[in-house]
C-alpha cells in the first residue's frame, strides 16, 4: 500500500453562523469530506463518523480540533500498526 492510498482526508474546518449577515459564532469541525461525515464526539473506536451535523463535535479553537485530529490518526496508526503485526506474527499452532 503506498503513501496515498493511507492518506487521509479528514480535516479541520472552520464554520459560521450568521444570521441576516451578523455572525453568530464561530467554531471548527473535523470533516471527511471524501465521504461526507463530520467527526462526532464518540470514542475512537465507537461511532466516531456522523453524517449528521447536530451530532458533530465542536470546537471553539482551531489548535484543540487540530489536536483531536492528531490524536485520532495516531490512535488510527496504531490500530494498523498492531493489525499489520497480528497478520506477519505466527499463531501458536503454527509455531509448534
Amino acid at each position: 500500500m503506498t503513501d496515498t492510498e493511507n492518506a487521509s482526508t479528514e480535516r479541520v474546518v472552520k464554520l459560521v453562523e450568521s444570521c441576516v449577515g451578523v455572525v453568530l459564532r464561530t467554531f471548527y469541525c473535523i470533516h471527511d469530506p471524501q465521504f461526507d461525515h463530520w467527526m462526532s464526539d464518540e470514542p475512537f473506536d465507537g461511532a466516531i463518523w456522523t453524517k449528521d451535523p447536530k451530532r458533530r463535535q465542536e470546537f471553539s479553537r482551531r489548535r484543540e480540533a487540530e489536536a483531536e485530529l492528531m490524536e485520532f490518526q495516531d490512535w488510527r496508526e496504531e490500530r494498523a500498526q498492531e493489525q499489520e503485526l497480528a497478520d506477519t506474527t505466527p499463531g501458536e499452532r503454527e509455531a509448534a
